[in-house]
């Protein structure tokens, strides 16, 4: 596993479902995916990670991910993020560790939209969480790509710092952001 949260979860789920075969199969499915999945996302969506979007795309029941994700928030991995958009612009207008505390900014029933500077009517419903990855994965990572005899022997390691140091001469099309 590259991250050491997913490694105690996994034993935490070996001890806790030890009766119960096939959950414990599905749970130990999701969170290897899970390990698979955060490190091949692009490094900018590391704060921007959606317990849906995991779920969609390594077809991980939603249940079965919302439990894994509360985990390894537990254990550290993540950090929950919670937002209030514009309904109409998508702008950002409210971000906070607590759901409470956008609560709070929209206690009276109004929230500023700094972007456009206009008022927008706070509906508590549409208050979105997502997850920011706060652990770094291990460099076990390296040892099993140096070790695959499928890829390429390069003389620098794949390292978290070679993979930040590169990856910023790519940019998204969509909005042509710099990494």
């Amino acid at each position: 596993m590259y991250f050491n949260s997913l490694n105690q979860l996994y034993k935490d789920y070996s001890i806790k479902f030890k009766n119960n075969k096939v959950l414990k199969d599905e749970l130990d499915d999701g969170v290897y995916k899970l390990n698979r999945w955060v490190v091949s996302i692009a490094p900018r969506y590391n704060q921007n990670i959606n317990v849906l979007d995991f779920s969609n795309s390594e077809q991980v029941r939603l249940e079965v991910a919302l439990r894994i994700f509360d985990d390894v928030t537990r254990l550290g991995m993540f950090v929950k993020v919670y937002r209030y958009r514009d309904e109409f612009t998508g702008d950002v207008v409210a971000q906070a560790y607590t759901k409470d505390k956008i609560r709070e900014l929209g206690k009276n029933g109004r929230l500023v939209n700094d972007i456009t500077g206009e008022e927008i009517q706070f509906v508590p419903d549409l208050i979105e969480k997502y997850f920011k990855l706060s652990e770094d994965p291990n460099e076990s990572f390296n040892d099993q790509v140096s070790n695959s005899s499928v890829v390429s022997k390069s003389e620098e390691p794949l390292t978290p710092k070679y993979i930040k140091d590169h990856v910023k001469d790519f940019k998204i099309i969509e909005g042509d952001t710099d990494f």
